[in-house]
């Protein structure tokens, strides 16, 4: 009698972990593949800075376009294997623990919906790719995605701090800095939120009226 009240548990919970345990193994299987590829586009000057960076020259790279955050975690890195493949794998990982966080997140959002915005994400073919590269993208979208994660839970400072973090790997996520605790607060605040709505719509109705 026990074990059919504990089985449907177990079955569940086999399977949302069976799930996540073939995404991670997806991810592992594509990072063998693609660990020793060729560098690629702009991998070129993010592993000549971060080389050089482990060798002991602190220049900023004059085709460098970003902030030298990412660079510094990399050429730590690199400096103990000197391999593009483990490279290659700790981006593998920013990327999947992207994806938990987006979960965290999704589950604040919208708590009884289904999970399939969560795999859309993960598989986004936009971003997927950028998993497997020596890219700034995929940690600087897993600190912002963090941040965020702070700010639903109105832990504002502390997800402040970590948006203000993510300016270290590209300075373009000063955006986040502002968009995301707002979103956050009109979240938690719906009255306010249905007001600027409401207020947004009537300016645009007045708009196209006039013209």
């Amino acid at each position: 009698m026990k074990d059919n009240l504990i089985k449907p548990e177990w079955i569940r919970l086999a399977k949302e972990n069976l799930s996540w345990l073939m995404y991670f193994v997806l991810i592992l299987v594509s990072w063998y593949f693609l660990r020793n590829d060729v560098v690629k586009m702009d991998e070129f000057v993010h592993m000549r800075q971060i080389t050089g960076l482990s060798s002991g020259n602190f220049q900023h790279d004059p085709f460098l376009t970003t902030v030298k955050g990412f660079h510094w975690i990399m050429a730590g890195l690199h400096y103990l294997t000197d391999s593009i493949a483990s490279l290659r794998l700790l981006n593998a990982m920013f990327g999947f623990a992207s994806v938990f966080i987006f979960l965290g997140c999704w589950r604040i959002v919208s708590p009884n919906s289904e999970e399939a915005r969560v795999w859309q994400f993960a598989f986004l073919p936009i971003l997927l790719p950028y998993s497997f590269l020596v890219y700034t993208d995929t940690l600087a979208l897993t600190i912002v995605m963090l941040g965020f994660y702070f700010c639903l839970r109105q832990k504002y400072l502390l997800g402040i701090l970590i948006l203000v973090l993510s300016m270290g790997v590209r300075q373009n996520s000063i955006i986040w800095l502002l968009a995301a605790p707002t979103f956050a607060w009109c979240f938690h605040n719906p009255d306010f939120y249905r007001l600027t709505r409401l207020l947004s719509l009537e300016a645009w109705k007045d708009y196209a009226l006039k013209t």
